[in-house]
């Protein structure tokens, strides 16, 4: 059993899964394209690309990422171990909600994902060590159309909840968010 969770950005909602649990452990399905809940939110899409990342620090940045058009993506994020402070923002011109971020506790305990839609940005901060994050894409990977926009722009005042340990040179110098 799912239930779905709509947040104030159109598309992105946040998934909170049951767990079946008994003397060998537990299983947690994670996605079925033919039950309802992800038909209404996940629609025919395909999964086009899977992907994990392990984070060794706690308060590592990654993102803030998305792919331009054609080739944009819809993911669904969830975090295998550890903890993390996922966000999203929207980069949709013509959306209510256009420059505003969300941001969601992702872990195995919380036995929650989030998914984001094509025209959001993607990031998060590792708030334990040894964390590790799967990523189910609608998209292949394009490099010529990867993009993203910094992680600390003070137009979009993110509030990271932690001191930055770690993050790569590249999302360092991504560009700052202009509204168009």
């Amino acid at each position: 059993m799912i239930k779905i969770n709509h947040t104030e950005i159109k598309g992105v909602y946040e998934f909170n899964y049951s767990c079946y649990e008994d003397n060998r452990g537990s299983f947690l399905n994670y996605f079925r394209s033919n039950e309802d809940c992800f038909k209404n939110t996940w629609g025919d899409r395909k999964i086009s690309q899977i992907n994990i990342s392990f984070n060794k620090t706690k308060g590592s940045i990654r993102g803030m990422h998305y792919q331009d058009i054609p080739h944009e993506e819809a993911k669904i994020i969830s975090c295998l171990d550890g903890e993390i402070w996922d966000v999203v923002l929207d980069l949709r011109p013509k959306s209510v909600t256009y420059g505003k971020w969300l941001s969601f506790n992702l872990s195995l305990t919380r036995k929650n994902a989030v998914m984001i839609p094509e025209g959001c940005a993607h990031g998060f901060q590792t708030l334990k060590d040894n964390s590790r994050i799967i990523y189910f894409h609608s998209g292949s990977y394009a490099p010529d159309y990867e993009n993203g926009v910094r992680w600390n722009d003070e137009n979009l005042n993110i509030l990271w909840p932690l001191k930055v340990t770690e993050i790569s040179a590249k999302d360092s110098n991504l560009p700052l968010f202009k509204k168009t």
